[in-house]
């Protein structure tokens, strides 16, 4: 961002495998984004995403993620099998532009207490990108796991839709596995967002 307006800077603008890192359809006005991100640990990013949440929760509701808080510096571990809904970050890449970091920690109403659904949802939005996340270990949220069932809302902002030949609308969302403990070296990303071009 630069004065208002998105300012794109393209190295290498072909790979090695010939894919185009930038390709514009003046057709459906999408521009699709072939890129390569740097190397990280997905369960790393994971709890950082973890943390801002665990410090926008409310100082009388801290207490009940003292697991969270262990696990968050290596003094507990999480059930990896129980957990790994959790581990699902949901993400949604376009549209909306918001040239500051907006995040939202979003926790469940009183109506919904027996609903077996996380207690808090953390909304990020930065630049094109928007993430949610369920925050784990709350102790208020450990009867869910006695249940058949499991319930995670996802927000209108995450999700997207998308009509087909017909003209049927379909609504959907992304999502990455974040459970992974693994180094991921260079991993390709696409994405689209629709574009305009001025002349």
């Amino acid at each position: 961002m630069r004065d208002g307006q998105v300012v794109i800077r393209i190295h290498n603008p072909e790979s090695r495998d010939s894919i185009k890192s930038v390709l514009y359809d003046e057709k459906t006005g999408l521009m699709t984004f072939n890129t390569t991100k740097y190397p990280y640990v997905p369960l790393d990013a994971y709890k950082a995403l973890a943390k801002i949440g665990l410090c926008m929760v409310t100082d009388d509701e801290v207490s009940d993620y003292e697991l969270t808080r262990k696990w968050l510096i290596k003094e507990a571990e999480l059930d990896a099998e129980i957990y790994k809904p959790f581990f699902l970050v949901f993400q949604k890449t376009g549209e909306r532009l918001f040239p500051h970091p907006w995040t939202v920690l979003l926790k469940k109403r009183n109506q919904f207490t027996n609903e077996p659904c996380p207690t808090h949802i953390l909304l990020i939005n930065y630049g094109l990108f928007k993430f949610q996340i369920f925050l784990p270990g709350n102790s208020k949220d450990q009867w869910i796991w006695k249940e058949n069932r499991l319930t995670l809302p996802i927000e209108n902002l995450i999700s997207h839709s998308n009509r087909d030949s017909e003209k049927q609308l379909s609504r959907g969302f992304d999502i990455v596995d974040f459970s992974s403990a693994e180094k991921l070296i260079n991993p390709r990303h696409s994405f689209r967002v629709p574009f305009k071009i001025k002349k």
